[in-house]
């Protein structure tokens, strides 16, 4: 029987769960009631601002992938994300290549539907590379001694004060985060149809510190859980510690140190680097967690456009993508700049030069690796005289991650 790829509906709910249980973990759904009347088969999964796509042998769902409709922060611009998830094979039908055409069908239909660019956390990095993905960044949870906060000096915190927040600030923390987000690459914007209640995000936790400033401007905040417990082995969970001055880092900080007669550790999250390793010293935290973070790009033009040139600059220089498995942007490209002012297009050449896999691609755009070392890598081909202007292109930034999906 001919395999069917097609968007999930609400009538394949529990094949969906129970797929995802599978793959995942979790109590399987039970069977549905025989008495009930069969939901519409018209009618989407009730998942606002995700498309559920599924391959199906005859009646039966045995493979399906989720696409996220996320914004991320690249090049201090906001970038639309296709967010892939759940992405499972039944373990009967493991082996029969089902990846490759639901993938493909899950990405072109975003792509279509406006997405700059797709990530995912991947369980198996091998498998995505084989889609033109590759690691750009993680989500490290640090784990730092509470004594090592208390060692931070305090010095002058520059009028900042510290207060428990409330639904009121919700607000102006999103805010707070919105400004900290514009200068990294890769943090989402926790905006749109996944983050519908931002009271939910940024106050779901034990508590959530602020740090305001003397006019009363929130310049930071920190959320942190408690857990269970008390002693040396005891660690405060922090999901954010966002900050806007050297005054609120090291108010938060030593905000986080008073914990230290119950609690003898701090875990935080970052993505390898946080402004908080400024303040400590080395050696005096350590990776107990990563989840790695994968790019593709699936629109090369609109990707190209949100690099920035020099201002006056004028220049013409072309590329080319070769070897998209999933065939989307396989093809040649021109980056021109007129006074500082930068357009991409898609052309009719057949050959350009540097010619990057869309690994390579990745990498370089998101500002993880130069083209020499891509070079190196085998990730980027042909002549080198345009490297340092494709290279400046990419001006550098953190690359910084810190929502699952």
């Amino acid at each position: 029987m001919a395999l069917v790829v097609r968007p999930l509906t609400a009538a394949d709910r529990h094949q969906s769960l129970r797929l995802g249980a599978e793959a995942f973990g979790g109590r399987p759904p039970t069977l549905p009631d025989p008495d009930e009347p069969d939901p519409d088969e018209t009618e989407p999964p009730p998942l606002v601002g995700t498309a559920i796509t599924g391959t199906f042998d005859g009646d039966e769902l045995v493979a399906k992938a989720a696409v996220h409709d996320l914004t991320s922060f690249f090049h201090g611009q906001l970038v639309a994300t296709a967010g892939i998830a759940s992405v499972t094979v039944a373990l009967e039908h493991r082996g029969r290549g089902l990846l490759t055409p639901m993938m493909h069908s899950a990405v072109t239909a975003a792509a279509e539907q406006g997405a700059v660019i797709s990530t995912l956390f991947p369980t198996a990095p091998r498998i995505y590379r084989r889609y033109g993905y590759e690691l750009i960044s993680t989500i490290t949870t640090m784990q730092i001694e509470a004594a090592a906060l208390h060692s931070i000096p305090s010095g002058d915190e520059g009028g900042v004060s510290l207060r428990r927040a409330t639904p009121a600030d919700v607000e102006a923390m999103l805010g707070c985060y919105l400004l900290w987000a514009h200068a990294q690459n890769g943090p989402l914007t926790r905006t749109g149809p996944r983050f519908a209640d931002p009271a939910e995000d940024f106050l779901d936790s034990t508590g959530t510190t602020l740090a305001v400033d003397a006019e009363g401007t929130v310049v930071g905040y920190c959320s942190w859980d408690r857990g269970t417990g008390y002693g040396a082995h005891v660690a405060i969970e922090v999901y954010d510690l966002i900050a806007l001055t050297p005054g609120a880092r090291t108010a938060l900080a030593g905000a986080l140190a008073g914990f230290g007669s119950v609690a003898g550790r701090v875990q935080l999250r970052s993505s390898g680097f946080d402004e908080l390793d400024l303040l400590i010293g080395a050696g005096e935290q350590k990776v107990i967690k990563d989840q790695p973070y994968m790019l593709r790009l699936l629109d090369v033009p609109a990707a190209l456009s949100l690099l920035s040139a020099p201002p006056g600059s004028s220049y013409v220089v072309d590329l080319e993508v070769a070897g998209d498995e999933l065939g989307l942007i396989n093809g040649c490209y021109r980056i021109s700049v007129t006074d500082g002012e930068l357009h991409a297009v898609r052309t009719r050449r057949r050959t350009a030069t540097p010619v990057f896999t869309p690994r390579g691609l990745a990498l370089w755009w998101s500002g993880r690796s130069t083209l020499r070392n891509l070079r190196m890598a085998g990730l980027a081909t042909g002549g080198t005289d345009a490297d340092p202007i494709f290279d400046a292109l990419v001006a550098p930034r953190p690359l910084q991650i810190r929502d699952y999906f």
